[in-house]
């Protein structure tokens, strides 16, 4: 039963966009099945600590590792309903999520990235935080951090909001490290595409003086968008051995994009992690950035229904366009690049590059 929101007047077009995403063809080309992944390493295998491993989480959220040093981005598995979402109280489903979220020796996790605030990014994160990584510190914009805190008061000290430290117009940010200075990343400032043509939902800031957590999904505004260069560093914490870029939305072309680093910084994208979720309404994308950074590895995710059960199985999501951006990437790809759509639990790998290939393609 559901409990309802009182008061929430909400916009009308925001309410048919949940429930058109909600509902209608869930078809798909069975060219473009997800897939399927392997098994993951074993710590006695030679390649354990040599390979990066990516599990693909579910709705944009990936789990990053090599050997012991790990980090995630936005884990979400709670799925309500498309009528809770649209009209009555959400909550994070912990019985679902002690289920299906991976078990990780503690003081594995370096960081949780959060690209932006919206629920479906940011709802199950504080409990995963607080219950099976301790010691794990979670990034976001500001009012990524005010939505945590409020959920999750016992994480103060444990969430960051970054502000200045951000990317923005081609100017190179500040690198935040993992402890143990194996892992580091950059936040980049993008924007959220649009849900319809110039509509967009939850959009906003979260107030500074949030006292409580938001019950309806309605509150869980979008705050900054940011994307994220990820650099897995050598033993040496300096020679980048893996770098990925991550982005949980789909923006037009010519924003979120990696900015110009000085010479020694510089690397080519081995993984980039590129959503899908409303993929049509963005112009340039991802074209733009395949065509400037030339990843070797392209891994497509946010396409499944968040209104599902995960432990029932993906379903599309209606305005997903799997099959233009099939034909966009596959265009577009380095001549020794690949692409795979991602299935939620699924894990894949990735070779260190033959270190003449470790460039950014001008």
């Amino acid at each position: 039963m559901l409990e309802p929101f009182q008061g929430c007047r909400r916009p009308l077009a925001g309410l048919v966009l949940v429930a058109l995403a909600a509902s209608g063809c869930f078809r798909m080309d069975p060219k473009l099945r997800p897939d399927p992944g392997v098994a993951p390493l074993s710590p006695h295998d030679s390649a354990y600590g040599k390979t990066l491993e990516v599990r693909y989480l579910g709705t944009g959220g990936y789990l990053l590792q090599r050997g012991d040093h790990a980090i995630a981005t936005g884990p979400f598995y709670s799925s309500p309903r498309w009528l809770r979402v649209g009209f009555a109280t959400i909550k994070p489903d912990t019985a679902l999520i002690d289920r299906l979220h991976p078990r990780l020796p503690e003081g594995t996790l370096g960081a949780i990235l959060i690209g932006h605030a919206h629920y479906d990014h940011l709802l199950d994160v504080p409990y995963i935080a607080r219950k099976y990584h301790p010691r794990t510190v979670i990034y976001g914009s500001p009012s990524a951090q005010r939505l945590a805190l409020a959920s999750e008061p016992s994480l103060k000290g444990r969430v960051v909001g970054l502000d200045d430290e951000v990317s923005r117009n081609g100017v190179p940010g500040q690198w935040q490290y993992t402890a143990g200075g194996r892992i580091r990343f950059m936040a980049i400032a993008t924007v959220h595409n649009d849900h319809m043509i110039g509509f967009r939902v939850m959009k906003g800031k979260v107030r500074p003086n949030l006292k409580r957590v938001p019950r309806s999904a309605w509150g869980w505004k979008e705050g900054e968008t940011l994307a994220y260069l990820i650099d897995f560093l050598g033993p040496d914490g300096k020679q980048v051995d893996f770098r990925i870029y991550y982005a949980d939305v789909a923006p037009p072309g010519d924003t979120g994009l990696p900015p110009t680093l000085e010479e020694g910084d510089r690397h080519r994208i081995d993984l980039a992690l590129l959503s899908l979720s409303l993929q049509w309404v963005s112009p340039g994308y991802p074209v733009v950035f395949l065509q400037a950074h030339q990843p070797r590895l392209v891994i497509g995710g946010h396409w499944e229904s968040i209104f599902r059960n995960p432990a029932r199985g993906p379903r599309r999501l209606r305005v997903s366009d799997i099959e233009t951006f099939a034909k966009v990437v596959t265009a577009h790809l380095a001549p020794d690049g690949k692409w795979l759509l991602a299935n939620p639990g699924a894990i894949y790998r990735l070779a260190p590059a033959p270190q003449a290939e470790a460039y950014r393609r001008e």
